[in-house]
Parts: C-alpha cells; structure tokens; sequence
C-alpha cells in the first residue's frame, strides 16, 4: 500500500492598524517559487516604509520578494520588487506610494525552493 503525501502552501496574513499605521505580518508554509499571498482590507492609497522577508525554514534558502496590487503583479502594479535574493531580505524605504483600487495587496515571496517556510512583515500607512 502507497500513500502519497502532497504538502500545500499555506498562508497566515494578520494586518494590524493603529491610527494611519499598518503592520502586516505574513506567515508561509510549503512555499515555493512562485506562490503568492493576498493581503486583503487594505486602503486604496497607501505609503510602504519598509519590507522584511526571511526564509524559516525547509528547504529554500533564499527570497526575492515582490509587491504588487495585482495578482502575479508586473509592469504599473509592482509596488517594490527586491534586487538581490538573500535568506533574509529587509530594506527601508523613502516612503513608497500606491495605489490599488480592489483594496487588496498580493505578496510573493519568490523563494528559490519548495516546501520553505517564510516569515514577512511589511510596515505602511494609510494615504499619501
């Protein structure tokens, strides 16, 4: 008798407010290249301060996360895209602005291997 065992990705978002402040903490199982996380409730105008992403554990060893305000986002909809893979990536920023008009974010954390655990945690406001 053989049974097979197919692990899925799972995805945990917690967004927490605070006045115009906004923590978004993102916890991913069995992740893999390409597999994408939604943030939902999220105003349609808002200001990114800072991304941080870092491989858990399994077995990838690094991120090259993305942000965007479509699903599989590219062109117009990424809001940040990181340069440089690394097993933890963690970068400030000037204050970067978008919009998207569904109310929902969609996060990728693009790490080199399946069955990877990741750990994310993104820092905005609300409005410009």
């Amino acid at each position: 008798y053989f049974q097979r065992c197919v692990l899925a990705y799972g995805f945990v978002t917690t967004v927490t407010r605070s006045g115009e402040d906004i923590h978004i903490h993102i916890a991913e199982t069995d992740a893999g290249p390409g597999d994408e996380a939604s943030i939902t409730g999220m105003p349609t105008l808002g200001t990114l301060l800072r991304q941080t992403c870092v491989v858990t554990g399994g077995a990838g060893t690094t991120v090259d996360p993305v942000l965007a305000t479509s699903p599989g986002g590219s062109g117009v909809d990424v809001v940040v895209s990181n340069d440089v893979p690394a097993g933890t990536v963690d970068t400030a920023y000037p204050e970067v602005q978008w919009e998207g008009g569904t109310s929902t974010l969609y996060h990728q954390s693009n790490v080199d291997a399946g069955l990877s655990t990741i750990t994310t945690v993104y820092l905005m406001k609300s409005g410009w």
